[in-house]
């Protein structure tokens, strides 16, 4: 899978002391303090861990709630004229995810064929009405 864009789309990571001082709403950063995936969700809520862990429980789906900040995180982002990448180790939260989004998103998991997965990069790359990029994790 080619990512074709330029190295400013990076995201930025430290340690929890770097965080960046004035981040904007939807604002990504790798913590490796932490070992996790931050978004600045607003002066409310702060940096808040994109993947919620559950750690010692099996067959976790996640919930219904958390689907639904995600979704309300994405959009508020959307709002901002800017393009989303959700990424989660859920089969079932990914499906609401893109069936949320629907024909603004693309997805990607494990089932996908190389040219399907090229194809929902270039997507989300080049096609200005595609507003979400859903992939899995696993």
């Amino acid at each position: 899978m080619a990512i074709r864009k330029s190295s400013n789309t990076g995201i930025p990571f430290g340690n929890t002391a770097n965080r960046p001082a004035s981040p904007a709403t939807g604002q990504p950063y790798f913590n490796g303090e932490l070992q996790r995936l931050e978004l600045y969700t607003g002066a409310t809520y702060g940096w808040q861990n994109v993947v919620a862990e559950t750690p010692g429980v099996t067959g976790y789906t996640g919930t219904v709630l958390e689907t639904n900040n995600t979704i309300e995180i994405a959009e508020n982002i959307i709002e901002q004229g800017k393009k989303v990448i959700i990424f989660t180790n859920f089969t079932e939260t990914l499906q609401l995810l893109h069936n949320h989004f629907g024909k603004s998103s693309v997805y990607l998991d494990g089932s996908c064929s190389k040219v399907q997965r090229q194809y929902a990069v270039d997507q989300f790359q080049e096609n200005d009405k595609i507003k979400v990029f859903n992939g899995s994790l696993s």
